[in-house]
């Protein structure tokens, strides 16, 4: 499967970054939907996205849905040989443009 510009510029930049803790890389569906305040009140929809790596501090996440930057999310996530994990709440910490896609930090 052909990498997009944005997973191809994540790679790169996961290398090049120095961490405090391992990052793995693994491909895996997760669903969101985005928190319009500070009170728990989610938007409507639920939107998809791809986890391109976890670590104990976040994870990084592709979508065609632009999430801003402070913004509060809540993820269901699907690991391999892990029970689902659903109602995990996160700050989105960094957003990217790519051509198509956004490179979403959590």
């Amino acid at each position: 499967m052909a990498q997009t510009k944005a997973t191809k510029a994540a790679a790169n930049s996961v290398k090049e970054q120095r961490r405090k803790s391992l990052r793995v890389q693994i491909s895996s569906e997760v669903r969101f939907k985005i928190n319009s305040d500070y009170q728990q009140n989610f938007q409507n929809g639920i939107h998809n996205a791809r986890m391109l790596n976890i670590s104990e501090g976040g994870i990084l996440l592709v979508s065609k849905k632009y999430v801003p930057e402070g913004a509060f999310v809540s993820l269901a996530l699907k690991l391999r040989g892990i029970e689902n994990l659903e109602d995990i709440l996160g700050k989105v910490k960094r957003v990217d443009k790519g051509t198509e896609e956004y490179l979403i930090g959590v």
